[in-house]
């Protein structure tokens, strides 16, 4: 009985074992083979090398950096025993209330990973009478919000009246306001990960006039919106009893 190699003829010779190789041994009935397990030994030995996390994490190969490695789950992804959940509903992304100053950021750092954001935003009032509060997007993460009209081309249906062109730089549409009168709405908006002018739909409501509904598109940027901020139409403050939150809609 000989050592042959690969399940040939070939006698297994000096070099044929190489460090880092994996091997196994199978006897055809006459010799004693010694088969490589080609590319997949060097991998066996990266998946040994690798670190113990302590935590659950799936394993993959990392095709840019050519090895293996663990992979962590996103949002909304979660493992029990061997089980990978997956949670829909909402995610809050930001959520406090506005304080007594004139602007408030609602949020910066917005991840590009939803179906679409949704605002919710009850009892803001200002301290200073015929004021509204207007609500604007940024894409360059706070460092600048966009306070262009045109940019938010929208329509208002106010309380069964005609629909009407929105004519303010925010995706709500409010009439001015007795000081401490009361502002309450929701926003969703759609395709704000970028490459498309995001579509947005609100509904508000306030002390003197009810429901106000409005559809539009944001067409200042292509880009993805990252931050969103309530400012007033001019001066005074938010009385700070006001709340508001932003979630992430899976």
């Amino acid at each position: 009985m000989a050592l042959k190699k690969n399940g040939g003829a070939t006698d297994l010779a000096a070099g044929d074992i190489v460090s880092g190789g994996m091997y196994t041994l199978a006897f055809d009935g006459t010799n004693l083979q010694v088969l490589e397990l080609g590319g997949f030994g060097p991998g066996l030995s990266q998946i040994g090398g690798l670190v113990d996390p302590n935590a659950d994490r799936l394993l993959f190969w990392d095709d840019s950096a050519g090895t293996w490695a663990f992979l962590t789950l996103g949002t909304n992804l979660s493992i029990t025993d061997t089980t990978i959940n997956a949670a829909g509903g909402k995610t809050v992304i930001a959520s406090g209330s506005f304080a007594a100053t004139n602007s408030q950021v609602i949020a910066t750092d917005i991840p590009a990973i939803y179906s679409h954001l949704a605002l919710r935003y009850d009892g803001l009032s200002s301290n200073t009478a015929t004021r509204r509060p207007l609500f604007q997007f940024s894409t360059t993460n706070g460092v600048s919000y966009d306070t262009t009209v045109t940019n938010y081309q929208g329509m208002y249906f106010e309380n069964g009246a005609t629909l009407e062109a929105t004519d303010d730089a925010s995706v709500f549409w409010h009439d001015d306001q007795a000081a401490s009168g009361v502002f309450s709405g929701t926003l969703y908006v759609f395709g704000y990960q970028g490459g498309l002018f995001p579509k947005y739909s609100s509904f508000g409501s306030q002390t003197s006039l009810g429901a106000i509904f409005v559809e539009g598109f944001y067409v200042g940027s292509v880009s993805a919106i990252n931050a969103m901020r309530m400012i007033w139409s001019g001066t005074g403050n938010s009385d700070g009893t006001s709340s508001f939150t932003l979630y992430g809609i899976a």
